[in-house]
């Protein structure tokens, strides 16, 4: 999460950690090979929701 926030507004640095948008204000970035982290974000804050494998990732989604 620490370098999310430094992350945060810098596009070369967004691409080492593999931050891409989800659906509405969800956002995840890679935590490792198979693992994401999943966070949501409401006003200037990425909340974490939780970090999983992608199938996990998309159920989550699907139920949201």
């Amino acid at each position: 999460m620490a370098q999310l926030a430094e992350a945060f507004g810098k596009p070369h640095l967004h691409s080492g950690l593999g931050i891409r948008r989800l659906k509405e204000n969800y956002c995840e970035f890679r935590t490792g090979r198979d693992t994401r982290a999943v966070f949501k974000l409401e006003g200037g804050i990425a909340i974490m929701m939780m970090t999983a494998n992608h199938d996990a990732v998309r159920r989550f989604l699907k139920n949201r």
